[in-house]
């Protein structure tokens, strides 16, 4: 995993781009989405513990889009090697994705503000 930490937490183009097309509204879009991947967290943490790997890769591909969509591409990165697991039935730890979400936030908003 250490060539994920290379990749940027939240690419400057994709968040200029976004702000450039959205404006005023780019802070409400990251903060939609932060607000529904918390929510994706707590279904995922659930799915994991009941080994229901159908539910974990559709959660982690969800959030492997969106957040790639965002330019979140570390956040991506981790959602994409937990939906890879799931494809074969194994489970992949989820910390390494919450704690990016938390970092991808921190940076999102440090960069809007």
């Amino acid at each position: 995993m250490s060539d994920i930490t290379q990749l940027p937490i939240v690419g400057a183009d994709a968040l200029n781009e976004l702000k450039d097309l959205a404006g005023e509204e780019c802070a409400g879009i990251y903060q939609e989405f932060f607000n529904e991947f918390a929510s994706q967290l707590s279904e995922l943490e659930s799915a994991i513990s009941a080994s229901d790997y159908a539910t974990i890769e559709s959660i982690s591909h969800s959030i492997k889009g969106s957040s790639s969509s965002l330019g979140m591409l570390r956040l991506s990165k981790f959602a994409s090697i937990i939906e890879e697991a799931a494809k074969s039935d194994q489970v992949s730890p989820m910390d390494d994705l919450a704690n990016c979400g938390l970092a991808s936030q921190t940076e999102v908003t440090a960069l809007l503000a």
